[in-house]
């Protein structure tokens, strides 16, 4: 009868004798290893090397998943501010534009003044300072009163020119720039401290894991 594969070799016992005599213990049959043998030891040697392999892997992945969230939230941040920046150079061209206008306006409405025109006007400047001075230079007499002359009528004045509708919705217009600019800067403000924040996350994120993957490479 052959002896199983599976059952462990019966040894003989020896008497003391046979062992004084040299003769050596007979070294039991090798088994012949079975296939399923080999994939039995394929998993328990596989099986604490997957464990070892996907313990840091996981919180790595979910660290650089955290640093790829923050590095596109800057870049959504980076377009904010480009897009914010040119709304606010497109409104001081425009406020800076209507304030010109607004001048030009302004100008075209102030009445013009009259300029000297040679020998005449000076002539005419210098009768108007001769009769100032003998003015000055004669005592005040009483003046008579005439009770039975009613007063002459007054003459009615020249409309003064009038700032037009349209100057004063230009105006209005110009303020509601100015005030769409200061919101403006005030959303760009926000967004650049947002943005500084964030670059310091990213930072110390960076630094965090480089001291982790030093920390890991110093322990192995």
């Amino acid at each position: 009868m052959k002896p199983r594969l599976d059952e462990p070799p019966k040894f003989k016992r020896r008497s003391p004798a046979e062992l004084s005599s040299g003769k050596l213990t007979p070294r039991p049959p090798s088994r012949t290893p079975v296939p399923g043998d080999y994939e039995t030891e394929g998993r328990q040697a596989a099986a604490p090397l997957t464990l070892t392999a996907q313990g840091p892997k996981t919180g790595t992945a979910r660290d650089f998943s955290q640093v790829l969230k923050i590095e596109e939230e800057c870049l959504r941040l980076h377009q904010v501010e480009k897009s914010l920046r040119a709304e606010l150079d497109a409104f001081k061209r425009d406020a800076h534009e209507r304030e010109r206008r607004l001048e030009d306006e302004i100008t075209q409405l102030k009445p013009p003044r009259p300029a000297a025109t040679g020998p005449e006007q000076s002539f005419m400047s210098d009768l108007e300072d001769d009769a100032e001075s003998m003015e000055l230079a004669t005592p005040l007499q009483p003046t008579l009163i005439l009770m039975g002359s009613p007063d002459p009528p007054d003459i009615p004045l020249p409309p003064s020119p009038a700032l037009p509708d349209q100057f004063e919705m230009d105006t209005l217009e110009f303020e509601h720039v100015r005030m769409d600019l200061d919101a403006a800067e005030a959303r760009l403000r926000e967004k650049d401290a947002e943005m500084m924040r964030l670059r310091e996350d990213l930072t110390d994120m960076r630094h965090y894991l480089y001291s982790g993957s030093q920390g890991g490479q110093g322990r192995r």
